[in-house]
């Protein structure tokens, strides 16, 4: 587990996996800006250019889903930042936000292949996830899996 990590101004290619993977994110306060990140996930089907995943105590709690967005706050103290980046995946996703990654600020990137996946998680940009927060430009789309996105057709 780590806090307030800061990946800035590099390329990152070639890789079997994700080029920056944060894991649970626990904690947060990372920041990945300036980042070109390509040729990734060589290896797999699973991941993308940048992947985290979240499955925090709010997973399973069977608890009411206006009751989960806070629960998530409790592992992610701070948002994590992604911002003026460029991405490309073509083997997943070129931001994947599995399994209930909760409070990240995703803005001013350029996604080339492979989208945005943001599935179970609360908290992807200030308050909800609309195409005016979102703020990237995407050339392959958006999937939300089980997560419904208000303002975005997937």
């Amino acid at each position: 587990m780590a806090r307030r990590i800061t990946v800035r101004d590099c390329s990152i290619y070639d890789v079997p996996r994700a080029g920056i993977d944060i894991g649970t994110g626990r904690w947060g306060g990372h920041l990945i800006e300036g980042c070109d990140v390509f040729d990734t996930v060589l290896e797999t089907g699973d991941h993308g250019s940048f992947n985290s995943w979240g499955r925090d105590r709010f997973m399973g709690s069977g608890l009411p889903e206006n009751e989960l967005s806070e629960l998530a706050l409790l592992d992610n103290l701070e948002p994590t930042v992604i911002r003026n980046s460029r991405w490309r995946c073509d083997h997943g996703w070129a931001i994947d936000l599995d399994d209930g990654s909760s409070n990240y600020l995703i803005y001013n990137n350029l996604m080339l292949s492979g989208g945005l996946k943001f599935r179970q998680g609360f908290r992807a940009t200030p308050g909800t996830m609309s195409s005016s927060t979102i703020r990237c430009i995407l050339m392959s789309g958006i999937q939300t899996a089980a997560t419904r996105l208000p303002g975005i057709s997937s």
